[in-house]
């Protein structure tokens, strides 16, 4: 599973360059985050967003099939286009996504996706994916070691949401994806399954980070706070990129099934995570945004 290094080649496009790896969490605004990275002229961001690269490797407790789902991807953009062939020689999703299935059986495509989309005005290179809070300990193990084949600085950023907003978000996702869910119901049925529940396990994902990586290569940020120009100014710097503003406020990907939580959900929830909210209490103090308190 672990490549060699002997076996990874040494891009020269990549050296000296920043990598900004997100690794989650699932709901907490990452897609907006990442298109802000995106928007700034000195980051070059992956067209997948989601790469999916090291969970196919470390897939944790979930059954997604994420080798199978490039394929999927593949298939799609074939079937979508008229003449494939003018498509992969303009489209760049399009090519990511062939990109995406050399993964599957050469670890080197990794890198040379980024050395591929990769300009001179590039000085950071970011792929964010949520899934990748549960690849664990070996995970990111893995990441660090995978990371010093290339001359590159690897910073690793984690945005985290409020424990029951975020899982309740998370819920109201899987009923966009199966209208056959009664979140209002079915909620006690997921809070049982830990395939689910691995996605709110903050404290294992941070325990990892704090374990693998040196001070200075991990930075938390808050949903709460990601709009705030002293947020953003924050990770830019963290990143290597230069701040700009961003060009809009407007959440993407956002779910489109919209239910409020009863009381008694809101209770019953609060207090299956009382665990999380008290870890980040006592793990970022007075840094915790206010409406994590309540």
């Amino acid at each position: 599973m672990v490549a060699s290094k002997s076996t990874l080649r040494r891009y020269e496009e990549l050296k000296g360059k920043t990598f900004a790896l997100g690794v989650g969490a699932m709901k907490c605004g990452t897609s907006w985050v990442n298109a802000y990275l995106a928007s700034l002229k000195d980051v070059t961001a992956s067209p997948l967003k989601e790469v999916h690269f090291f969970d196919s490797k470390f897939p944790g407790l979930k059954e997604d099939p994420t080798n199978e789902r490039a394929f999927e991807r593949l298939s799609s953009h074939i079937e979508r286009i008229a003449d494939p062939v003018k498509g992969v020689q303009s489209r760049p999703h399009f090519q990511s996504t062939v990109d995406r299935i050399k993964m599957i059986y050469d670890d080197n495509a990794y890198f040379d996706h980024f050395a591929r989309i990769c300009t001179d005005e590039t000085k950071t290179l970011t792929e964010l994916t949520p899934a990748y809070a549960t690849i664990g300990e070996d995970g990111f193990r893995y990441v660090k070691d995978f990371f010093r084949s290339q001359d590159v600085e690897l910073k690793i950023f984690f945005l985290m949401r409020e424990p029951v907003d975020r899982l309740w978000s998370h819920f109201r996702f899987m009923a966009e994806r199966n209208p056959k869910h009664n979140i209002l119901v079915d909620w006690k049925r997921f809070i049982e399954q830990p395939r689910i529940m691995e996605r709110s396990d903050y404290k294992a994902t941070i325990d990892a980070l704090d374990t693998v990586f040196d001070d200075g290569t991990v930075e938390y940020f808050f949903y709460e706070n990601m709009l705030q120009e002293e947020t953003l100014q924050n990770l830019c710097r963290f990143v290597g990129a230069e701040f700009e503003p961003p060009k809009s406020a407007e959440a993407r990907n956002k779910t489109s099934v919209d239910l409020a939580m009863t009381e008694e959900i809101e209770s019953a929830l609060r207090t299956t995570l009382q665990d999380q909210l008290s870890y980040c209490e006592d793990r970022f103090g007075s840094a915790l945004p206010v409406t994590w308190r309540g």
